[in-house]
Formats: C-alpha cells, structure tokens, sequence
C-alpha cells in the first residue's frame, strides 16, 4: 500500500467525486482511479461505487477511510513537528516518507 493511495482515496472521500479529489490533488483523474483501483485490488474489496456524478464510499470504504483520514492527520502533526525540531519546514508525510525511505529529498 502507497502513501499516495491512501491520500487519493481520502481526497475523493472527502470531495464526494473523483475530478474534484484529483483537482484538489493537483493529479489527473486517471491517476486518481489507477492508484484507488491498484488500493481495492491490494485490500480485495470495493471502496468506492459510482452514483451519477458523485462517488460514494461502500460501508468498507467508509470505515478504512475514517481510519486512514486520522492516521494521515496524525503523520502531518508529527511531520510539522520534525520540521518544527530541526528548524525547517517538512512538506508533508508523503516528503518525509520519501526520505526515510533514501528517495530524493523534498524542496
């Protein structure tokens, strides 16, 4: 499971459809539904069903989404408070992810 993957699925959530979730990301709407596709296939379930225009989480959705939401608020805050410990401004668990992991460094 990708970082990306899970913040993809929590903007599309929160916005209620996947342009507006890919707009707020600032992604295209195919990266959007690949990365939330590559996530159901990962958890073996549907997260999402298309009603009309809006996108709706099923009941597994809504529960991974709940606890994904808080677990990447929770990685902000302690992101902000690395950033704040050595006096430079972290951009976000996805950044500092990146770097744990030895990927390039954020700007």
């Amino acid at each position: 499971m990708k970082l990306t993957q899970v913040r993809h699925l929590v903007a599309v959530a929160e916005r209620g459809s996947l342009p507006a979730g890919a707009e707020a990301l600032g992604v295209s709407r195919d990266v959007v539904v690949r990365s939330i596709r590559a996530l159901e296939r990962e958890l073996g379930t549907a997260l999402l069903r298309r009603n009309g225009p809006a996108t709706i989480l099923t009941a597994v959705g809504e529960t991974f989404v709940r606890r994904a939401a808080a677990a990447l608020r929770d990685l902000d805050r302690a992101c902000a408070e690395v950033g704040a410990e050595v006096g430079a401004e972290v951009g976000g668990a996805g950044s500092l992810v990146r770097r744990a992991a030895g990927g390039d460094p954020a700007p």
